[in-house]
């Protein structure tokens, strides 16, 4: 079944990388920071698609989570509000998952490594949800494709 994984992902060197994968192949992405060192993650975040339905290209990708940004949306600060601020989650990664009317499913899934990224994931959910789309028009073609 084809799929499409949103990322966005903090590292240890202070970088942090968004992209889409199609078929867990890197399509579109960014990076912010410089590259250094250690890209050890600290937390990522992953919206994890699948379906039928969905589109095997970069821009229909891009275009499908633009068109589901409020289901998307709604599902990230469902899991968030699931967390509550300064919470240290016991188990990893947290999860929430949901069916669209077009047969297409959506889980959420997240992640932290230290302590004190775990304590601040709610808010990192939120940030996400918030700046869905901006993120999304932010990604370029990777080249590497």
């Amino acid at each position: 079944m084809p799929t499409i994984t949103f990322f966005r992902q903090a590292r240890n060197d202070g970088g942090v990388r968004t992209g889409i994968e199609v078929e867990g192949q890197t399509v579109l992405s960014r990076f912010e920071g410089k590259e250094a060192d250690d890209p050890a993650l600290l937390w990522y975040v992953d919206v994890r698609c699948s379906g039928r339905r969905l589109p095997a290209d970069a821009e229909g990708a891009r275009r499908w989570l633009e068109k589901n940004s409020e289901a998307v949306a709604a599902l990230i600060n469902s899991l968030a509000a699931r967390v509550p601020e300064g919470s240290d989650p016991s188990e990893w990664p947290l999860r929430e998952s949901k069916r669209l009317t077009d047969g297409a499913s959506i889980v959420v899934a997240c992640s932290a490594i230290r302590r004190v990224e775990a304590r601040e994931i709610a808010s990192i959910l939120r940030d996400v949800a918030a700046h869905w789309l901006e993120l999304l028009r932010s990604l370029k073609i990777n080249r590497a494709a």
